[in-house]
């Protein structure tokens, strides 16, 4: 009996592995085929790096957006910069297509229309400050008229970067458009942090012609530094070896390379936030304001507000408190 039992629990597991085998071969597969698929249509390129695609699109006229996504203090502002740094080769280009308000997003468009020129890279720091996907509900009108000329106005640009918490906080006319998303996810101190990076593929659905179905295709999940020193610091980033689109690469070479992401330096980053903090001020007093405006206040400062009264309705009140008062001295006369 027992001989039987252990012989059928053998069968079982057995059985088990060889379905777990066919679904880790067919996953692989289709994984593979993607791949292809997504090579076949130009969404990747075998070897590119993040930026690389960047480059390829100024090159060719093209367009590249990309969702930097990630918790708070995830560094997606450190990686922001970085990107615009290795297109731009200083940092105060970068700091100058680096905008955190609506208006500079505007001023940089109007200044290439106006010069009929092409905007290499532009990113938005915190977008949703910018674009809120609240925007649909609060202001709707304001929200189509942009989504109606987004899709002119970007082709000013050939590469938009934006960063922002979630996704959901932004408005989906920007989202739309993104080529590409990038999650930054564990960061150690000031020395690095990692991203997982993918493009997204777009297929036709064989049962709806009006609708696409979207696929994201791995491309990068790697470190990277936060400051030029952290390659003294972190012997994974000297040493360690990393797999781009089917490409491996190995050490500091493929970060100097191929990735161009060499770190900002402190200083550099340090006078970046410091704007980003005077903006967080300006944004406070607005918030501090609309506070004071509101209506709900506190029981020691509630007042009632006061009532408006029509020039008609004062003069029948008026001529009531006259009639009162004959009233009240007739009253007193008869007594």
């Amino acid at each position: 009996m027992t001989t039987q039992q252990d012989f059928q629990e053998t069968v079982e597991t057995s059985t088990t592995n060889l379905n777990d085998r066919i679904q880790k071969e067919l996953q692989k597969r289709k994984v593979a085929k993607l791949f292809q698929i997504a090579e076949k249509y130009g969404v990747i390129k075998r070897g590119y790096t993040a930026v690389a695609y960047l480059r390829y699109a100024i090159k060719n006229y093209g367009w590249e957006s990309h969702a930097i996504t990630g918790d708070k203090g995830s560094a997606k502002s450190n990686l922001l910069l970085q990107r615009g740094k290795a297109i731009y080769q200083n940092i105060s280009d970068v700091e100058k297509h680096t905008v955190t308000k609506r208006m500079q997003l505007l001023d940089h468009m109007r200044n290439a229309i106006d010069n009929n020129e092409r905007i290499p890279w532009l990113g938005v720091d915190d977008i949703g400050t910018l674009f809120p996907a609240s925007l649909y509900f609060t202001n709707r009108k304001l929200y189509s008229k942009l989504q109606s000329t987004w899709e002119t106005v970007r082709t000013v640009m050939n590469c938009f970067d934006f960063t922002c918490t979630r996704k959901n906080k932004v408005a989906n006319f920007i989202l739309e458009d993104i080529t590409g998303d990038i999650v930054c996810y564990n960061r150690i101190g000031d020395i690095k942090s990692h991203y997982d990076y993918r493009r997204w593929l777009w297929l036709r659905s064989l049962k709806d012609p009006t609708r696409n179905i979207a696929k994201l295709i791995s491309i990068e999940d790697i470190p990277f530094p936060l400051t030029p020193e952290a390659f003294k610091i972190d012997k994974e980033l000297r040493e360690g070896k990393f797999l781009v689109a089917g490409i491996e690469y190995s050490g500091e070479d493929f970060y100097r390379n191929h990735a161009e992401l060499t770190g900002i330096e402190r200083n550099d980053f340090k006078n970046y936030w410091n704007q980003r903090l005077d903006i967080a001020k300006v944004a406070f007093r607005d918030f501090e304001k609309l506070t004071e405006d509101s209506p709900i206040k506190t029981k020691k400062t509630e007042e009632t507000p006061p009532v408006e009264i029509s020039i008609e309705e004062q003069k029948k009140m008026d001529s009531l408190a006259s009639e009162a008062a004959r009233s009240l001295a007739n009253k007193r006369w008869k007594k």
